[in-house]
């Protein structure tokens, strides 16, 4: 099972979130949630800096 974390992006007023995903530089995946709906913003590399949308 792969290893994940979501936490509140620093755009929480804009109800996005981000993910986690991996181990040591993880990945940041930043979604919103809408219902049953999940729609994937954005994939970065941890290394990388915050994505402003």
């Amino acid at each position: 099972m792969k290893r994940y974390r979501v936490i509140v992006s620093p755009f929480a007023a804009d109800n996005i979130r981000q993910a986690l995903y991996g181990r040591g530089t993880p990945w940041r995946i930043f979604f919103t949630v809408d219902g049953d709906t999940v729609q994937v913003l954005h994939v970065r590399h941890g290394n990388r800096d915050y994505w402003l949308p």
